[in-house]
């Protein structure tokens, strides 16, 4: 009885292909068989067999040796070149008995001898089950911990292309996408701006105020850059205090707005230290734009703002200037 139940409850889903060529057998086989499984589809020969096998997608075949047309070895034949893991079950009578030794090159998981025995079948088929099941739990473990090592995978990248200090990408991920933004801007016949940020005066801070307030600096300026962007530019600490900003098809006109807003939220930005004392921070930036043919990689775009910050540090700080070449509206 507990055997019945454990049956039932494994086999409930499973999809079984019955091939068998007499009439009555087939017919007798199905009924013992509905015992046990409750989707059977019955076929007539090998031939029909592995036409049916095509075109459903069964987890256990359960069939004859000795048929017209096609033998059921034949039909395995066929099946195990394409999948060596479904459960193959092989009907047999005595005589059948160098059959049954070929069949065995062919990996069939259990043999029924003719006329069938209740306690047999049923024997036979809950060792076949049981061994489906363990196939089935395999697949969903092995599928689980490839879930989970992609999972991981992309964590852990995703991990190698942040900045710990204040969760911004950085240089590694700035070298990554950077060379593809830049070939698809030239593919596509795009503009692509590059903003570069300096900190004025961040070591006076940090030899003023100590390194962790330098650093909770860092962090403040990297949520004011995160709110003063869009959804598709890409925010990178490039190093120490100076930050880049990559802004996909966005001309020097956009460039500038843009970055004047920056300038703007960070000059407004107030630290709080306590004892009712705050500091405040400038920032420094260059800007340059690839929307013609003349900049052959992304490193002339780097070389063209930071000439730019360069200049802009030159006129007092806390300005912005654009590559040369273009007139400054700041």
């Amino acid at each position: 009885m507990q055997g019945t139940q454990k049956l039932s409850e494994l086999t409930k889903s499973f999809k079984v292909l019955l091939v068998e060529d007499n009439q009555d057998a087939q017919k007798a086989i199905a009924d013992l068989m509905s015992n046990f499984f409750d989707d059977i589809t019955l076929a007539n020969d090998g031939a029909d067999g592995l036409k049916k096998y095509h075109e459903g997608d069964f987890d256990l075949i359960v069939t004859d040796i000795n048929m017209p047309n096609m033998s059921g070895l034949e039909m395995i034949k066929h099946i195990r070149e394409e999948n060596l893991h479904i459960a193959i079950i092989i009907l047999t009578a005595y005589k059948d008995a160098d059959y049954l030794l070929e069949s065995i090159k062919y990996t069939v998981d259990g043999y029924i001898i003719k006329p069938i025995n209740v306690k047999e079948l049923h024997n036979t088929i809950n060792k076949t089950v049981d061994i489906l099941h363990s196939f089935r739990k395999n697949l969903e473990y092995e599928h689980h911990l490839e879930q989970l090592v992609e999972e991981k995978t992309k964590a852990l990248i995703e991990l190698a292309n942040r900045d710990p200090m204040t969760n911004l990408y950085n240089r590694r991920y700035f070298n990554e996408i950077s060379k593809t933004l830049f070939n698809l801007a030239k593919r596509d016949n795009q503009t692509l701006s590059l903003l570069m940020i300096d900190l004025d005066h961040f070591k006076k801070i940090n030899d003023t105020y100590g390194h962790l307030v330098g650093d909770d600096v860092l962090q403040l300026t990297a949520k004011v850059l995160m709110r003063n962007t869009r959804e598709c530019d890409i925010v990178i600490r490039f190093g120490g205090e100076e930050f880049v900003i990559l802004l996909p098809n966005t001309t020097i006109k956009g460039a500038l707005s843009i970055a004047e807003k920056i300038r703007s939220a960070i000059e407004k930005e107030e630290l709080q230290l306590g004892n009712q004392k705050s500091i405040r921070v400038t920032a420094s930036i260059g800007i340059a734009t690839y929307e013609n043919a003349v900049d052959t990689d992304i490193d002339a775009l780097i070389i063209k703002s930071d000439k730019a910050l360069y200049a802009a540090k030159e006129s007092g700080r806390n300005c912005i200037k654009l590559q040369e070449g273009y007139q400054d509206e700041s």
